[in-house]
């Protein structure tokens, strides 16, 4: 099976370094990201009007918005090396060969953890067991 646009995927980084355009010198951070299906080759163009989708998408890779941000990660993209990565594909429009590329990072998947009223819940609780909210054996 070969990776398709508009599907969601599970990637291993690789390679991860920095280079520039070789037409304007604009720096990147380039990696390959990989899976059993196949390969897609990723550029974040590091210019200052993209600063915060940049730090927005290396948080998505798993680091903070601090080591995103500090020259300690820039001197050492190789950390990326190896990161899980959960991301959406899509066609490149500009490609006439159909290439694909990186629509969004997803982020690391959270665990649903309710948040119920607590004074609401006990009282749905009371209802059920038929006992006075005015008892408070569930109070802490």
């Amino acid at each position: 099976m070969a990776l398709e646009g508009g599907k969601v995927y599970d990637f291993v980084i690789r390679n991860p370094r920095l280079g520039a355009s070789s037409t304007k010198g604009t720096p990147s951070l380039s990696f390959t990201l990989e899976n059993p299906e196949g390969k897609v080759f990723h550029d974040e163009w590091i210019t200052a009007g993209r600063r915060t989708q940049i730090v927005k998408n290396l948080v998505a890779i798993g680091l903070t918005e601090e080591e995103a941000s500090s020259k300690d990660f820039w001197k050492n993209v190789r950390v990326l090396e190896g990161r899980k990565v959960n991301a959406t594909l899509e066609v490149d429009a500009s490609s006439t060969k159909g290439r694909l590329r990186v629509k969004w990072f997803n982020g690391p998947k959270k665990a649903f953890v309710p948040k119920p009223d607590a004074d609401d819940a006990l009282s749905k609780i009371a209802g059920v067991f038929g006992f006075g909210e005015q008892e408070d054996e569930f109070a802490s």
